[in-house]
């Protein structure tokens, strides 16, 4: 065999290799993949209202719909519809307080609730501090601004801040529907600390009580939460 002949023969040798190789990696099924809409989410219901967690990139979605009993499906594709929009609205460039939707944004008529003075004309209300969000949501700050791991309160598991905070209270316009709807997005400084919130909150009483069973929502984004 001539050296020609042999540099040939190796050559296709590699390239046979090669290319059982690739086709031995497109056959294996792939791995679940991230919804669409969200990287991780999940709903529960207090008994009086629906909830839905869910985190993407750096942000952090926290939205509520009531009054919702536990059958009220109706309520509970809402809350997912809607948190889905402003998930879509997401880019480069996104704050917090541009994500919390406008009227145009979200089917079903909803409008800044009018018997919230502070949002019914100057849209949402935001904060940077841990003293800023307390102010209007007492309470409900404070498992996002973890400045103590050993905080027994908090469940930290790592030191984490949030950067940037909105929150709007939505009504239908048609007012014949009974449903409020509280919006509220947190921008952390990461994607690793938004990941770090979502798992620490189930340990927190006032997002997780003995009342509410989570549901992690699913992958398929045609179904991303059974009702």
């Amino acid at each position: 065999m001539t050296r020609s002949s042999c540099r040939a023969l190796c050559l296709c040798l590699v390239l046979s290799l090669a290319a059982l190789a690739c086709g031995s990696n497109n056959s294996t099924s792939p791995g679940p993949s991230k919804s669409s809409s969200w990287d991780q989410a999940r709903v529960g219901n207090t008994g009086t209202r629906w909830w839905i967690n869910a985190i993407k990139d750096k942000f952090f979605f926290s939205n509520q719909i009531s009054p919702s009993e536990q059958d009220d499906t109706a309520g509970r594709a809402q809350l997912i519809s809607i948190t889905q929009a402003m998930i879509a609205k997401l880019n480069s460039g996104s704050t917090a307080a541009s994500l919390v939707p406008q009227a145009s944004d979200i089917a079903g008529g909803w409008i800044p609730d009018q018997d919230q003075g502070f949002t019914a004309t100057n849209g949402p209300r935001t904060g940077t501090t841990l003293d800023q969000v307390t102010a209007f949501i007492d309470g409900g700050a404070d498992p996002f601004f973890c400045t103590d791991t050993a905080d027994p309160q908090k469940h930290c598991s790592a030191l984490y801040q949030a950067q940037a905070f909105a929150w709007e209270i939505f009504m239908q316009s048609s007012g014949t529907s009974p449903y409020t709807l509280d919006v509220r997005v947190w921008q952390m400084a990461s994607a690793a600390d938004a990941a770090r919130v979502y798992t620490d909150l189930l340990q927190y009483a006032l997002y997780s009580p003995n009342s509410v069973t989570w549901v992690d929502c699913g992958t398929d984004p045609a179904n991303p939460c059974p009702l």
